[in-house]
């Protein structure tokens, strides 16, 4: 899996991902997070396909590591460590 931001075009995924897993977010939260944090919005793809997601919001010394998703057809790969990981940086 290769690890870089996530891009606006990728948002529809991000999207579905968090609704794959029952989540409550809308697009709007979504864009937001890339809107103000683009830097450390992560996308984890395989063969160019997202699969992975992962935030950091940082809040001065602070930060949230949020949006830790993974495909359902893509689990149990260790993708979901991976991205975690680079989250943390």
């Amino acid at each position: 899996m290769e690890i870089g931001q996530i891009a606006l075009a990728d948002l529809p995924v991000a999207l579905r991902l968090s609704t794959q897993a029952g989540w409550n977010q809308l697009g709007a939260d979504w864009l937001r997070l890339l809107d103000v944090w683009p830097g450390t919005c992560l996308a984890g793809r395989v063969n160019g396909n997202v699969v992975a997601t992962a935030t950091v919001a940082t809040y001065g010394a602070l930060a949230w590591i949020g949006m830790v998703l993974v495909d359902e057809q893509s689990r149990g790969s260790g993708f979901g460590g991976t991205i975690f990981s680079a989250a943390m940086g």
